[in-house]
């Protein structure tokens, strides 16, 4: 080895070891958790460290105390569904009363990082209206609720709650059938991080109070609704005098309180379900912007469902590729098959490409459909709504692909997702413990799932019989849906037609054709360019010598 050689050895060993701290302080940052997440001890889902249910007066309740925010709500009346199943229909149609109650909301939050007790002052008590929301979820035991703040005077009461912005709508999210109560709050802090934007959660927990008493109704996740806004979908302000206006759209079931969109695929029978705008809303909306909405949806999707490459590729005008790629590696990665059909959102912005996401509604991922089971050697977003049409365009399928193995060095990777899950269960601590023993969760029959290869994974319930079998569950099907994808991530190029780098022909000039030929117009276009530039700076030349 030369003298030379070796002094570029000892530089380079020398570069290795000053980047070697920095990167590893990168990549540690990179997998913290969510900065609101604090560490709290471990608890073991074992029958001897069950806590009681915390319910009764504030006498009773006089040694309670969490470190998490509690929510207390006080309703006047019975918070009931906006929509009641018609099976002349065949879709939940509006009820004909007002489905809100009038009440209260109170918030206690030690923003020091302190203990929480419901003797203490709210930091928030404030007018609301309350709903039940969802589909399915309106039959569970533990419902969820839409949450409106008001003054006294009746106007909205906006209020930046616990770090997550201001606005006056919120939600009171939990789903009984994730017994992990875990899926939401990880995979939209997830989604964020991935995608820049998805709704902001928090966990708390709530009580109802009911004149001197307050029941218990366990752990929830407050969080933003899926609405424009500042601290929401960021797009512009609806102006009505003009046609043209930012848009947010939501694919899902059947609404006849939301404006229903008229589009090519849907008018051809090539989609299922029904697109609504959800902004600008139903009762400001006009028919104009309605026609433009539908006018420039309708031209996204004959060019997706169209067989002319030429015409297929302008949707890369349209869409926003890099986030509909991210859509559907989140979902993909978690199995969140329910996004390619319902609680499907898209935006946009004046100007712009259509974007996907936010992402949304995710308790009935990894593997949590019953009674269905996860194939877990398999894609399913590749069905989606326009999914398969997109995946015939290889430069899509080379972005998902590249995007997805890059996610699987940072907050997709196995030890990423292992760390979230134990901190955000070691957060939850005993408040967990109270939901679990609130609720019971107990209709856990054991559900075995066989492989195709005949090995039976022991510890693959689809009906986890406690708390911390669905921890597990959720680790291992992570871990073996991310196994397969890493390995099979390149047969979504079995869908495509078009290679990767393949660009759409521009349209050749009629006169330059008529000239010479198809064959011969791109050439002889570049030489008509060469020349004109050369006579241009010529001319300038000359008239510089005259004056």
């Amino acid at each position: 080895m030369t003298i030379r050689h070796k002094r570029l050895v000892v530089f380079l060993l020398a570069v290795l070891l000053i980047s070697a701290p920095i990167a590893l302080q990168v990549v540690a940052s990179s997998i913290s958790p969510p900065p609101h997440l604090a560490q709290h001890e471990y608890w073991p889902a074992a029958a001897g460290d069950l806590e009681a249910v915390p319910s009764g007066t504030l006498e009773d309740l006089k040694d309670f105390e969490t470190h998490l925010p509690i929510v207390v709500v006080e309703f006047f009346g019975k918070p009931r569904a906006p929509t009641v199943w018609s099976e002349e229909k065949g879709y939940r149609e509006p009820v004909k009363y007002d489905p809100f109650a009038d009440g209260f909301f109170y918030l206690y939050h030690n923003e020091d990082g302190g203990v929480n007790r419901l003797g203490d002052t709210p930091v928030l008590q404030t007018n609301t209206r309350a709903r039940l929301r969802g589909n399915s979820s309106l039959s569970f035991a533990k419902q969820q609720y839409l949450i409106k703040m008001y003054n006294e005077d009746g106007t909205k009461n906006r209020q930046d709650l616990l770090g997550m912005g201001a606005d006056w709508e919120w939600v009171l999210n939990i789903s009984y059938v994730d017994k992990s109560l875990l899926r939401n709050y990880m995979c939209l802090n997830l989604g964020a991080k991935i995608m820049g934007y998805a709704p902001e959660v928090r966990y708390c927990e709530v009580f109802q109070k009911e004149g001197e008493q307050y029941k218990y109704l366990g752990v929830y996740l407050l969080m933003e609704s899926v609405k424009q806004g500042e601290s929401r979908v960021d797009i512009p302000d609806y102006d009505a005098h003009f046609a043209e206006a930012s848009y947010l759209l939501c694919r899902d079931r059947f609404d006849e309180n939301r404006t229903i969109l008229d589009t090519y695929a849907t008018r051809e029978g090539l989609t299922p379900g029904y697109l609504a705008v959800r902004y600008p809303g139903v009762n400001e909306i006009t028919e104009r912007t309605v026609s433009y909405i539908e006018e420039d949806i309708s031209r996204l999707e004959k060019a997706l469902f169209s067989e002319d490459i030429n015409e297929f590729l302008t949707y890369r005008d349209l869409i926003d590729m890099e986030s509909a790629a991210d859509y559907f590696i989140i979902n993909e990665f978690f199995a969140n098959y329910d996004a390619g059909f319902n609680s499907y959102y898209l935006y946009k912005s004046i100007g712009g490409k259509l974007k996907f996401g936010p992402v949304w509604d995710f308790d009935q991922a990894i593997d949590n459909n019953r009674p269905y089971i996860l194939e877990i050697e398999s894609t399913a977003m590749h069905d989606g709504v326009w999914f398969r049409q997109m995946l015939r365009d290889g430069e899509f399928v080379n972005l998902i692909i590249n995007r997805y193995r890059e996610l699987r060095q940072g907050v997709l990777s196995d030890a990423y997702l292992d760390q979230f899950i134990d901190d955000t269960i070691a957060f939850l601590g005993k408040a967990a413990v109270r939901d679990w023993n609130r609720w019971q969760y107990d209709d856990h029959e054991a559900l075995y799932r066989e492989s195709p290869t005949g090995k039976v994974h022991e510890t693959l319930l689809s009906n986890t019989r406690n708390f911390e079998e669905e921890i597990a569950h959720i680790k291992q099907v992570l871990k073996e849906h991310g196994a397969w994808l890493d390995n099979h991530i390149d047969s979504l190029y079995q869908f495509s037609v078009v290679e990767p780098g393949h660009r759409k022909e521009t349209a050749a000039d009629p006169v330059l054709t008529f000239l010479f030929g198809e064959g011969q117009v791109n050439w002889m276009a570049g030489i008509l360019v060469i020349q004109m530039m050369v006579i241009f700076f010529v001319s300038i030349t000359l008239i510089q010598r005259e004056a």
